[in-house]
């Protein structure tokens, strides 16, 4: 059974075997609040400017961050006031897509570690994939493997993995 405030949106759920979740909303109907069944509470907190929003349950947090058309940008996470773990979305403008297409993903990273990017770029020839892999900092190995489709010819996607 659910209850729906002003705008539609559910403030409780409860579930057949009578779980409740509740949620409350701030005045923008986002959620600011939600408790599960199982009692852990999770606060979620929004910026404007950069846009943003941070979910703490437990004394840990996850922040995301996000452009001007709502992408995700990047996400952190960590506990109290310390940050353990970034990871950063890259995109380019694309024909195919009114909002453009992911043009590079970092690995997560420690905050002042070093950073890797997946690159990916997408063709329709012939089906070979090919990505960089890191092997050490002086060092890289090209790995490379092809691909058939029956029906149609695959998509290239070639990651390579770089140093900033």
């Amino acid at each position: 059974m659910s209850y729906w405030t002003g705008f539609l949106g559910p403030d409780r759920v409860t579930e057949p075997n009578n779980a409740l979740t509740i949620m409350v909303y701030d005045a923008y109907a986002r959620p600011t609040t939600v408790t599960s069944p199982a009692g852990a509470q999770t606060t979620l907190t929004y910026t404007n400017s950069p846009p943003t929003k941070t979910a703490t349950t437990n004394g840990r947090w996850v922040k995301t961050t996000y452009d001007g058309l709502g992408r995700t940008i990047k996400t952190e996470s960590g506990y109290s006031t310390t940050t353990v773990s970034i990871a950063d979305t890259e995109y380019d403008s694309c024909a195919c897509s009114p909002l453009g297409k992911v043009k590079r993903v970092s690995q997560p990273y420690a905050p002042g570690g070093t950073i890797y990017w997946t690159l990916t770029r997408t063709t329709a020839w012939a089906g070979l994939s090919a990505f960089r892999c890191p092997t050490t900092a002086a060092q890289t190995r090209i790995c490379t493997r092809a691909t058939r489709s029956k029906s149609k010819v695959d998509p290239i996607v070639k990651t390579i993995f770089r140093r900033q």
